[in-house]
């Protein structure tokens, strides 16, 4: 009799037991998430440019399509548009028509750097340069190997891009795909100042 009510209770409270478990496992993930979230945003946000501010734009080294190393002090003393994408990302690919346009009349006067975040495995070198290649882009294409570049302006998702001015301050940011018009305007403010 007590082996029979033994089984009938490790049946009975097996099942209540796990479900017990496992909530408390989903509320202990939710506070860590919590948690987690607000130190993360509290460690990362200092170094993200701000809109109303004059924000310096940090130096960093890219390498361009032909494989040599290239900075930002580079193209000092003309405005730059910086943007980070990749070519799995689908409103990276959406605003990628609009730049190349906007490359097309800007060119001369605004250097463009166009930041692939290469890491190897999502994002390879050759799959940019085949997607570059297939959609017949002309603007310049830079590889982050190391995502150092990224992480200096404090990218957390793509697209994001800069628009810098010719003395090498942040004078816009813009995150996720972009219009025309907006590029546009970015580009009128830092040809205008």
């Amino acid at each position: 009799l007590l082996g029979r009510l033994k089984r009938r209770c490790v049946r009975w409270w097996a099942p209540v037991i796990a479900l017990a478990a496992f909530g408390a496992f989903l509320a202990l993930s939710y506070i860590a998430y919590l948690y987690l979230g607000e130190n993360f945003q509290e460690e990362a946000l200092p170094d993200a440019p701000a809109q109303t501010e004059d924000y310096p734009a940090k130096d960093f080294t890219l390498t361009n399509w032909e494989g040599e190393k290239a900075n930002l002090k580079d193209f000092a003393g003309k405005p730059v548009i910086l943007n980070f994408w990749a070519s799995w990302c689908p409103p990276c690919q959406s605003e990628m028509p609009y730049f190349q346009e906007a490359f097309l009349e800007h060119g001369d006067e605004v250097s463009f750097i166009m930041a692939d975040l290469v890491d190897g495995s999502r994002e390879t070198e050759s799959a940019a340069r085949r997607f570059i290649a297939e959609k017949g882009y002309t603007f310049p294409v830079y590889f982050d190997f190391t995502g150092k570049a990224a992480t200096d302006y404090g990218v957390m998702s793509i697209p994001t891009t800069f628009f810098i001015d010719g003395n090498g301050i942040v004078r816009a940011f813009h995150l996720g795909a972009m219009s025309r018009e907006m590029i546009e305007e970015e580009i009128q403010g830092l040809l205008g100042e």
